[in-house]
């Protein structure tokens, strides 16, 4: 969807804790397909001479498509090995309009098709390692 993914860059506290709001946006994308979607975070260090990445992390918008606020936490991990940290926050996909059904090059039918192999392919047991979320196995 971007030719290039947003950078931030958010000073960590000496507990470890940030507070930032990270706005993704406007663009076009109904629910149905923000349900398949996840954000894929690199976390780097930027202490010292050079920035070396510490690890990454991933977590589905399955339940933030519906439009409530989500709680995420994630282990980050570096080359599938868990890193000794977890990423914590909530996040909250904002809709400021809808197209219509009749306007969307989809039919009801389809959304509903897109809905039900969104939650078979994001159950806990066929998510990525990067997607599986604390507490869901």
């Amino acid at each position: 969807m971007m030719a290039e993914p947003p950078q931030l860059y958010m000073p960590l506290s000496t507990t470890g804790s940030s507070l930032t709001n990270v706005v993704i946006g406007p663009m076009l994308a109904q629910p149905e397909f923000l349900q398949t979607q996840h954000i894929h975070m690199r976390i780097t260090s930027h202490s010292g001479s050079k920035n070396s990445q510490v690890g990454q992390a991933a977590f589905s918008l399955f339940d933030a498509a519906a439009g409530s606020l989500t709680e995420f936490d994630v282990v980050v991990e570096d080359n599938g090995i868990p890193a000794g940290f977890n990423l914590r926050g909530e996040v909250l996909v904002a809709y400021t309009k809808f197209v219509p059904e009749k306007d969307f090059p989809m039919a009801a039918e389809s959304f509903d098709f897109v809905r039900s192999s969104a939650r078979g392919l994001l159950s806990s047991r066929n998510r990525p390692r990067g997607l599986q979320e604390r507490g869901s196995n």
